[in-house]
């Protein structure tokens, strides 16, 4: 790689499993040798899920929970509720290449977070231990990081305008009693999606020290990768486990 480029997919509205699969689908292309850049992409998501990490992995989990599907998805962080009115960020970075080691990856990935929110006028704290962005003690903005490959799906999400029940069946970030908010809660008007869109990515691009920021122009062919095309090309699954049953 020599481009010092972040490239960024604006893919819109998508159910939360789809864009799981395609992010995993993305990092195994990369680990096979597909010329690759390092991307970010923007979702809004289509539905509502309450999911969990690999720590409760061989926990009974439910199928749903006050009628909202349960999964476990293995995006490094803990039990969390995602759904619309949120804005999920995917940061995908091949971190050894960039002189990172995986706690310095997990900083920038704070850092964009708390730039974000500066930039959107919103004061923000962070708590080292449960990374995050809170406002009075209340969590608006979570990170996950996995990086047990040498290319991190991270990321986070950020509450924008969605319903804040659903939190109520979640030990939000696996602390107990915190308390969330939203940012249509914190500003005096309505919260414009173009500005947000803005504001993460160029508070991603300087996090990480990208000399620029490039909008691909086919956002959602992401979407056209199957797990199966690619294990009958010979590529090797990083996957330790099925995340998508």
């Amino acid at each position: 790689m020599t481009d010092n480029s972040l490239f960024v997919r604006n893919i819109g509205t998508c159910a939360i499993m789809d864009l799981h699969e395609a992010m995993l689908l993305h990092v195994m292309r990369r680990l096979n040798g597909d010329d690759i850049q390092d991307e970010m992409w923007l979702v809004r998501y289509s539905d509502a899920l309450l999911t969990y990490s690999r720590g409760v992995l061989n926990a009974q989990l439910p199928d749903t929970v006050s009628n909202i599907p349960v999964k476990w998805v293995d995006t490094g962080g803990g039990p969390t509720y995602m759904g619309p009115g949120q804005l999920g960020v995917v940061i995908l970075v091949d971190y050894p290449y960039r002189d990172l080691t995986r706690k310095q990856l997990s900083s920038r990935v704070q850092d964009a977070l708390l730039n974000f929110f500066k930039g959107m006028g919103i004061a923000v704290t962070s708590n080292r231990k449960s990374p995050g962005a809170d406002v009075d003690g209340k969590r608006i903005g979570f990170i996950a990081v996995n990086c047990e490959t040498d290319v991190s799906y991270a990321g986070f999400s950020v509450n924008i305008d969605n319903d804040l029940a659903p939190y109520r069946h979640v030990v939000p970030c696996g602390v107990p009693g915190l308390q969330v908010t939203r940012m249509i809660d914190q500003l005096a008007g309505p919260v414009d999606a173009a500005v947000l869109d803005e504001t993460m990515i160029q508070s991603v691009t300087q996090a990480f020290g990208y000399d620029r920021s490039v909008m691909l122009q086919n956002p959602r062919e992401v979407f056209s990768v199957t797990r199966e095309a690619l294990l009958a090309k010979g590529y090797s699954c990083f996957l330790p486990r099925d995340i998508s049953a």
